[in-house]
């Protein structure tokens, strides 16, 4: 066997690798870290042990936790208070830790991304 050959027959079998392995790749619809957008006014606000738990209102509203170590803000920083506008992304999941002997509070989801108005 000369060594073209060889190239050959070494070349055939990474191709056909390459294509089976395309092919053959599943994609997991989990939708774990898919950020979803939510925006309104803030209605309420709870402070937690772990963050902020604030209900936003329409026109996408939910019921989202401010992680101190999850969330970035931006513009503003109106978090604490109801009354401006908020808007940002959020991942699914998470709570608001209250003091014993109260039980936490689920929440909607958790922030990402978020930003305020002023008023």
């Amino acid at each position: 066997m000369s060594f073209n050959s060889r190239k050959k027959i070494l070349l055939f079998f990474i191709l056909l690798f390459l294509v089976t392995g395309i092919f053959n790749y599943k994609i997991k619809k989990t939708g774990a870290l898919i950020p979803l957008p939510f925006g309104g006014r803030i209605g309420a606000v709870v402070y937690c042990l772990n963050g902020v738990l604030i209900t936003v209102s329409p026109p996408r509203p939910g019921l989202l936790m401010f992680g101190f170590a999850v969330t970035v803000p931006f513009a503003y920083y109106q978090f604490y208070r109801p009354g401006p506008a908020i808007k940002g992304t959020y991942i699914e999941g998470g709570e608001c830790v209250l003091p014993p002997p109260a039980p936490p509070i689920p929440a909607m989801g958790t922030m990402l991304m978020v930003g305020t108005s002023l008023e």
